[in-house]
């Protein structure tokens, strides 16, 4: 379909009141959210398989479940991140499901910790494996760019066709790094801000000791 009758095409997003997501018509901008929402998972689900213990000890300091319900929503978790990573991969028209799960699946993790910081507890989530990093909302501000990212990419998608599925090696290279390098930077944001504000470097070491 020509470039120009994609970019006119109304879709989902647009019938909801987005107007300014035709930048997810360019193939490499949807690419990058792809590879992107791709890597957060697979990153999140190697690290929460190097170290079980501590996911499950983060699953009961954050939901308040008991005994064995606590491996049942382990499995789950896992399982639906693996389904993430496997749909990023796939595309085709199971792309859309695939950023739809990522967005649901970050939508709760999200509401976790909210949860967990307005009660006040002092906990880790290991989401991206074993951390002695306690929640903050830097890992909420984190969680809501990648759920921006992943729903408004299923938006578009819900009422688009199928989007380029090839690229040149370079390009996926490309791409991959940048994505990568977001993703660093999103992983470290709370760093990040000690740099460019260096006077709350003190209180937050504070907090961390």
């Amino acid at each position: 379909m020509p470039f120009d009758a994609l970019l006119q095409k109304p879709t989902l997003a647009k019938r909801a009141g987005i107007t300014d997501v035709n930048v997810l018509s360019d193939p490499y901008v949807l690419l990058f959210c792809r590879v992107l929402t791709s890597l957060v998972f697979a990153v999140s689900l190697v690290g929460k398989a190097a170290d079980v213990t501590s996911f499950r000890v983060a699953i009961r300091s954050l939901v308040p479940i008991r005994g064995n319900a606590v491996w049942l929503v382990l499995c789950l978790v896992f399982l639906a991140e693996l389904g993430v990573v496997v749909l990023m991969l796939i595309a085709g028209d199971l792309l859309v499901l695939g950023f739809a799960l990522a967005a649901l699946l970050l939508g709760v993790f999200t509401t976790a910790l909210v949860v967990s910081l307005a009660q006040g507890r002092q906990v880790s989530c290991n989401c991206f494996g074993k951390s002695k990093e306690q929640v903050t909302g830097f890992d909420v501000a984190r969680n809501t760019i990648l759920i921006i990212v992943a729903a408004l990419s299923a938006l578009f998608l819900a009422g688009s066709p199928t989007p380029r599925a090839g690229f040149e090696p370079l390009e996926l290279l490309t791409v991959t790094v940048m994505s990568g390098t977001t993703l660093a930077f999103l992983l470290h944001l709370r760093d990040v801000s000690l740099v460019v504000f260096p006077r709350s470097a003190p209180k937050d070491r504070e907090e961390r000791a």
